[in-house]
C-alpha cells in the first residue's frame, strides 16, 4: 500500500484548516496567515504545498463541487427509474 505524499497530507490538512476557518470567521478575513494558524503549518509551507490565497481557494471550490457532484450521483442512483423525474422536481422544490 502506498502512503499518501506528504504534500498531499498538507494539502489536504490546509484544505480542511481553510474550511473550518471561513466557516467561523468568513471568506472575506481569510489569509494564509490566519490559514497558517488554523492548521499548525507555516505558512512558507503552505505556500510550497498548496501556493497562494487564490489557489488554496480554486482547490476548495474544487472540493466542494466534486462533493456535490458525488452526492447528486449517489441521489440518483437511489432514485426508481418509474419516479426519478418526479421524485427530482419534489427535491428541488422543497
Amino acid at each position: 500500500m502506498v502512503r499518501p505524499s506528504i504534500k498531499e497530507a498538507s494539502k489536504e490538512e490546509t484544505l480542511t484548516a481553510f474550511s473550518r476557518y471561513i466557516t467561523k470567521y468568513g471568506l472575506a478575513g481569510s489569509s494564509l496567515e490566519k490559514v497558517a494558524e488554523e492548521s499548525g503549518l507555516k505558512r512558507p509551507l503552505i505556500r510550497h504545498y498548496v501556493g497562494n490565497r487564490e489557489d488554496l481557494l480554486s482547490l476548495l471550490e474544487e472540493q466542494v463541487t466534486d462533493h456535490s457532484r458525488q452526492i447528486l450521483d449517489e441521489l440518483l442512483q437511489n432514485l426508481s427509474p418509474e419516479r426519478k423525474s418526479i421524485d427530482l422536481i419534489e427535491i428541488h422544490l422543497r
